[in-house]
């Protein structure tokens, strides 16, 4: 069995957490369109979100962790990310222990998958896990995806890890309070570990369980949302495509994404974001001709 964890962000560090709720719903949609039944999905968060539709084999769990800190630098910002979604994180493993699944995908609340994993894990139980070097990048903004690699290294979306690779004591409760379960597991394996998906492959390697590509595309990034935790829109860190390709109904399917039409002002934003990467070409080449 694989089961999905959706961590989702505090309420006050949310710039919509109507916002958030409505990606999340979306999210919800495309995990629970798996071909194959043998899955279950843990939602973790501070409120629990109100819809008017159910969800097959979808649970949620509400915690009463704080806030994380307003951060002062660049640096505090991801030590508060990390650990807020490390804790979270590591109640739904505590919680995924009643359905003994195989494996567990961390997914982020604004991404889609594909329907194909829970047949693709339930075919290979005893596989460590996969990461996925190849994936979709979609813009929120141009309404455009495109294919990219190394897709592990910046997706939160990424990885399919073998429930006993990740070394949670079992005397933990789901229900315990945040500095409980950081006392219990240690700040450092909740921020570094639990909260930084860059380290998965690290760690399964170490034990000698070594994680293999997936050998398709699993998961779509929504980027350009507002609410990514590791890019803002236009703030020099806008991170879908403006140049890619429009969303095919395969993709569609597989994944159950709606991309929605392109309003009059993010086609102008996307113009300008075409404009301002044209003109940094330019100057680019410019200055390697003068020199």
């Amino acid at each position: 069995m694989l089961v999905f964890i959706i961590p989702v962000k505090h309420p006050a560090r949310c710039r919509s957490y109507s916002g958030v709720t409505q990606l999340l719903e979306e999210t919800l949609r495309s995990v629970c369109r798996q071909t194959k039944d043998d899955f279950r999905v843990i939602v973790v968060s501070n409120e629990t979100p109100k819809y008017s539709e159910e969800f097959r084999n979808t649970f949620f769990v509400e915690v009463d962790f704080p806030p994380p800190p307003i951060p002062s630098a660049i640096e505090e910002e991801y030590t508060h990310i990390y650990l807020d979604k490390g804790c979270k994180q590591a109640v739904g493993l505590l919680e995924s222990k009643r359905f003994n699944p195989t494996h567990i995908m961390f997914v982020d609340a604004d991404d889609v998958v594909s329907c194909h994993l829970a047949d693709f894990v339930g075919a290979r139980s005893l596989r460590p896990g996969w990461f996925m070097e190849k994936g979709w990048v979609f813009s929120n903004l141009s309404k455009l995806i495109e294919e990219r690699n190394s897709f592990w290294s910046y997706c939160g979306t990424s990885h399919i890890l073998r429930r006993d690779l990740l070394k949670i004591p079992d005397s933990i409760s789901s229900r315990c309070t945040q500095q409980e379960l950081i006392d219990a597991i240690g700040s450092d394996y909740v921020m570094r570990i639990l909260g930084d998906h860059n380290r998965y492959r690290q760690v399964c390697t170490s034990q000698g369980a070594p994680l293999e590509p997936l050998p398709f595309i699993g998961a779509i990034w929504r980027a350009d949302t507002g609410e990514n935790s590791s890019r803002v829109v236009w703030d020099q860190r806008r991170f879908g495509p403006i140049w890619g390709q429009n969303v095919t109904p395969a993709i569609k399917d597989e994944f159950g994404l709606n991309p929605g039409k392109r309003s009059v002002k993010e086609t102008l934003l996307t113009n300008l974001w075409r404009a301002r990467h044209l003109m940094a070409r330019m100057v680019k080449s410019t200055f390697r001709y003068e020199n």
